[in-house]
């Protein structure tokens, strides 16, 4: 966590979403650039930790991050998930970071 949480396609991504059917380039249009999703909901933020994990073979993990009102300009509402998440425009210092918190178990 030494460089925080930084917006990206991370290893594995773009071959996970194609066996999708998804392209990740095509989930980005218009101002919808790379960004880190969030969400307040504890359900959808395990969709996306489990999701995240199975990208990159991991398990899911979800960081409780609190985003400092300056910065606060940055978020914009998910355009996928409108009603459960946010994505960050930018990298989540890892001072934002301050918790962790267990993921819910996610139907696959």
């Amino acid at each position: 966590m030494q460089q925080g949480l930084v917006p990206s396609a991370g290893p594995g991504s773009h071959e996970w979403a194609r066996q999708k059917g998804r392209e990740l380039l095509d989930m980005i249009a218009g101002d919808r650039t790379m960004s880190v999703y969030l969400s307040n909901d504890k359900s959808w933020a395990s969709v996306y930790a489990a999701n995240a994990a199975e990208v990159t073979k991991g398990h899911p993990v979800l960081l409780q991050v609190e985003i400092p009102a300056c910065e606060q300009s940055k978020l914009a509402m998910d355009e996928q998930a409108r009603m459960h998440g946010v994505r960050f425009q930018g990298t989540i210092k890892p001072e934002w970071i301050v918790g962790r918190i267990a993921a819910e178990p996610v139907e696959r």
